[in-house]
C-alpha cells in the first residue's frame, strides 16, 4: 500500500427492468420494454381487428387494468397479457315485404361460423339479389363468412313476377235469362280464358265477338300476387 491517504467514493447505478409483453394477436403500440423505479408509466392499449381490448393482466393480477400504469417505485422485470373480447357487430335485414323461412342471426362477431342468409320469397315477385355492406350488384348466395368484421346491412330486391296467373271468364244470356240478373241462373259461361300478366298491373283483357250477343265494354283488372284475379263479362242476347 502507499505511504498516504487513500479516499474513496462510492457511486451507484440505477437499476433498469425489463417489461414484456404477450399481446395474445394484438398489434404493439409502441410501449416501452424497459423503465426504472423513477419512471412513471401509462401504457398504450395494443389493437387487434374485431376485438374490443379489455385491459392488461400479470401473473399476480388476473382483473384487467385499463388503464394500465406502472407506477414511480415499481422494481422488478414485468410480464404483462392483453386480454380480448370479441366485438358484436349488428345485421339489419330489410326484406321489402318479403319473409325469411326461418329466423336469422341479427349479430356476430369474428369468431362466428359462416352464416348462410336465406334467399326471402315475396309472393307475385321474383327475388333478384341482395344488396348492402360490401356487395357490388345483387347476390342471390349471400355469405357472411367467420373472420369478418364491422356492422352490415342488407336489402332484399324483388321484381313483380310477369307469369301471374289471372282468369277471365265469358257468359252468354240464356233464352230466357234475365239480362239484369249477372249470375249462373240467367247466363251459362261460353269461354274461359286462362291468362298470365305481371303483378299489380291494371289490365282490360279484351272481350270477344259472339254472334247473335252484344259485346259488353271491357273492364279494368288489377293482377293479385296470388293468382287469385278473376273478370267476368256478360253479353246480352
Amino acid at each position: 500500500m502507499p505511504m498516504e491517504n487513500i479516499t474513496f467514493k462510492a457511486t451507484t447505478a440505477e437499476n433498469s427492468y425489463n417489461i414484456s409483453y404477450e399481446l395474445n394477436g394484438g398489434v404493439d403500440p409502441g410501449n416501452p420494454t424497459v423503465y426504472t423505479k423513477d419512471d412513471e408509466i401509462t401504457l398504450k392499449n395494443p389493437t387487434k381487428t374485431g376485438y374490443k381490448f379489455l385491459g392488461w393482466t400479470t401473473t399476480e393480477q388476473v382483473e384487467p387494468q385499463n388503464p394500465m400504469v406502472i407506477h414511480r417505485g415499481t422494481i422488478g422485470d414485468l410480464m404483462l397479457f392483453a386480454e380480448w373480447e370479441a366485438e358484436v357487430y349488428t345485421i339489419a335485414y330489410n326484406l321489402n315485404g318479403g319473409a325469411f323461412s326461418y329466423e336469422h342471426p341479427t349479430e356476430y362477431t369474428i369468431e362466428t361460423n359462416d352464416i348462410f342468409v336465406e334467399n326471402p320469397t315475396k309472393e307475385g315477385y321474383i327475388f333478384l339479389g341482395w344488396t348492402g355492406t360490401e356487395l357490388v350488384g345483387n347476390i342471390k348466395d349471400l355469405v357472411i363468412t367467420k373472420g369478418s368484421c364491422g356492422n352490415r346491412a342488407y336489402t332484399a330486391n324483388f321484381a313483380a313476377d310477369d307469369e301471374i296467373p289471372y282468369t277471365v271468364y265469358h257468359w252468354t244470356q240464356n233464352l230466357d235469362g234475365d239480362d239484369t240478373k249477372k249470375d249462373s241462373e240467367n247466363y251459362s259461361l261460353a269461354y274461359t280464358d286462362s291468362l298470365t300478366g305481371t303483378t299489380g298491373a291494371n289490365l282490360n283483357p279484351s272481350v270477344k265477338d259472339i254472334v247473335g250477343f252484344t259485346s259488353p265494354s271491357t273492364q279494368t283488372i288489377v293482377i293479385k300476387e296470388d293468382g287469385s284475379s278473376e273478370l267476368n263479362y256478360y253479353y246480352e242476347r
